[in-house]
């Protein structure tokens, strides 16, 4: 019988917000998630890294996830760099499974979607580094990126910069970093 994963937020994540393209996305959104949703309950592993704040345990639970038929670990083709990266997303039996547990976390799931939808939609993740850089500095001490990211004004032109384009302002999406 395989272990079963330390928590939950791997399934609550990805049934909040459909997908999430790379790894190093999905790690930032759940530390965000675990710190600013759950007050870090979820997991007690996070260290910074070259990228941003790392879980070990979280990498071990959508190893686990992925391998029990719940997640799906796919590939797209990443928007600026136009090479392959990974997406991972619900199958049927783990969208089965996030059902099961909504009801107990509908509330955090709707704040789970509050916060980090604004960060979904961008071709790279600058938004979302500019926010942890901002509110959770300490996770931010290894990062080999932190001096690459334009200044956060608040406005979209850095992220125009940084990026070349925002495909969340096509779909109405927001275009304000408002913390």
């Amino acid at each position: 019988m395989p272990e079963p994963p330390k928590s939950d937020l791997p399934i609550l994540l990805l049934g909040a917000l459909d997908s999430i393209r790379t790894t190093a996305r999905f790690q930032k959104m759940a530390f965000l998630s675990d710190m600013e949703v759950y007050g870090g309950t979820k997991y007690s592993d996070w260290r910074p890294r070259s990228y941003g704040p790392f879980s070990d345990d979280l990498k071990n639970d959508v190893d686990l996830c992925v391998g029990a038929g719940l997640i799906r670990s796919g590939y797209v083709i990443h928007p600026v760099s136009q090479k392959p990266v990974p997406l991972l997303s619900l199958t049927p039996e783990g969208r089965s499974e996030f059902e099961s547990i909504l009801e107990a976390n509908r509330k955090e799931i709707a704040e789970i979607r509050t916060r980090l939808f604004q960060y979904q939609f961008h071709r790279t993740s600058a938004r979302l580094l500019w926010y942890i850089y901002e509110n959770h500095e300490e996770y931010t001490t290894k990062s080999l990126i932190g001096d690459k990211l334009p200044e956060n004004t608040g406005s979209l032109a850095p992220c125009l910069e940084y990026c070349g384009s925002c495909p969340s302002t096509a779909r109405g999406g927001p275009q304000r970093n408002n913390n």
